[in-house]
């Protein structure tokens, strides 16, 4: 859509809307108790015919949490077989056979980036052997390792400019479309937004509203940081009006998180275009920027404001498993982590072992953790992990702060690729501080993968 040229053949226009269509109605005859054979031959076959567009099915794996519920109640064939399963089984298809029709092979930056992956994955799937914890932290392990390292490699074969930004439109299409229905569903339900923001939290189909913010405001920044370069004004003003429907949807989701992600990424890319206007035009943008934020902070209901000011202790203690989770209680968490791990020399070294945490104060193999990625890795794996997590993430802010300065100032499609990769992963690393454990910030390779296979790409036309 920026006009990148590619050295592989381009499908033809028509393969994309003949795929799409050809997945609505083999999903279709899924429906059917007596026909799930032929739905799994159908979609096995649907995947073959993708493979000039794997970008369709690594989306679908991204969003594999907003639409699981759906699928799984919907769809005979996905009570048998697990959706974020078959997914991961069909991307990894699809990946694989767009990767053996690259004309050269992965660079460094693919390979640095790959091994540190598989280290922290190893160590941590090792780690579930000194674990008290065995049941939940073996889940998160394999989640992390599998889910997580399909979406890593997927989206780093595709090695292109351009294959990153289909990948962006495709979810960015997914995204507005699911927004549009929870929207309108809960519009004709409750009859006006204010009501539904002081009542209501806003989420497709019952999927949790953290979760289902955190994948439309990751979406909205990319789809804000893109829009300028779209190249027809009509596609350029439904690229800003999409996105200001995921961000409407991020603010009637209700959540804490999801909304300063939003905020702090937003701020960042006024910064970014500030920098690059004049001095009294950067300075028109941040005081256009402080009076948004402060009129849309005074019309939001008192219910919701509340919230984020919330620093009581919730009922019931901070240690019943399930109660909502207030400021305070977060930073209780925070703190026992730290003290989990300066508990003991080995522990400070190695961890507690994946999942480790939970069973640390509930004396039970319950889901339970940190609710901050830096503290979760800390308290599981040690140093040692911290280590590893910092190594493999390292790999890329190197490579990606070569391949940013090395962009011509005329290059504007490739600036903007790499500033909608990296507010979406600002977005989704600041998210991770505040809640999630590694298994559902697997999201963050997603983006990870893309940001590869742009580098890759730097590197090899070098």
């Amino acid at each position: 859509m920026t006009g990148y040229a590619t050295e592989q053949q381009v499908s033809p226009r028509w393969i994309a809307p003949l795929c799409i269509l050809t997945g609505l109605v083999l999903l279709a005859v899924c429906c059917f108790e007596w026909k799930g054979v032929l739905g799994i031959v159908g979609i096995m076959a649907f995947a073959l015919i993708t493979w000039h567009v794997p970008e369709f099915w690594i989306a679908l794996l991204f969003s594999s949490g907003i639409f699981k519920e759906w699928a799984t109640l919907s769809i005979p064939l996905f009570r048998a077989v697990d959706f974020t399963v078959a997914l991961s089984a069909l991307a990894a298809l699809a990946g694989f056979l767009h990767w053996v029709r690259q004309p050269r092979g992965m660079g460094f930056a693919h390979w640095a980036s790959l091994l540190t992956f598989a280290a922290l994955a190893s160590y941590l799937l090792l780690s579930v052997s000194w674990s008290p914890a065995p049941k939940y932290g073996l889940s998160k392990a394999l989640s992390f390792a599998g889910f997580g390292g399909v979406l890593f490699l997927t989206t780093s074969a595709l090695g292109h400019p351009k294959a990153v930004l289909r990948s962006l439109w495709i979810l960015f299409a997914l995204a507005v479309g699911t927004s549009i229905y929870t929207l309108v569903t809960l519009v004709r339900s409750v009859g006006n937004l204010p009501k539904i923001l002081e009542f209501y939290r806003a989420s497709f189909l019952g999927v949790n509203p953290i979760s289902y913010a955190q994948w439309a405001g990751a979406v909205a920044v990319a789809s804000l940081a893109i829009a300028p370069v779209v190249r027809t004004r009509w596609r350029r003003v439904l690229a800003y009006l999409g996105s200001a429907i995921l961000v409407i949807v991020v603010l009637a989701a209700n959540s804490r998180g999801p909304m300063l992600c939003l905020v702090l990424t937003v701020a960042v890319l006024v910064l970014a275009e500030a920098r690059r206007s004049r001095s009294y035009r950067a300075l028109a943008w941040m005081t256009g920027a402080v009076i948004v934020f402060l009129l849309a902070i005074s019309l939001l209901p008192k219910q919701l404001v509340s919230r984020y000011s919330d620093f009581s202790e919730e009922r019931g203690g901070f240690y019943a498993v399930g109660s909502r989770l207030t400021v305070y209680q977060r930073l209780r968490a925070w703190e026992s982590a730290v003290d989990v791990s300066l508990a003991e020399p080995t522990t400070m070294a190695f961890g507690l072992g994946c999942g480790g945490f939970a069973h640390a104060y509930y004396h039970a193999d319950v889901q339970w953790w940190p609710h901050n990625i830096f503290l979760e890795v800390l308290s599981e794996g040690g140093i040692v992990g911290l280590l590893l997590l910092a190594g493999h993430w390292g790999t890329f802010l190197l490579l990606g702060r070569r391949r940013g300065a090395g962009i011509r100032p005329t290059d504007e499609s490739r600036r903007r690729i790499y500033l909608a990769l990296g507010l979406a992963l600002l977005f989704l690393f600041i998210g991770a501080q505040f809640s999630g454990d590694l298994s559902h910030n697997r999201r963050l390779w997603y983006f990870l993968g893309l940001l590869n296979a742009a580098n890759s790409e730097a590197e090899r036309s070098e």
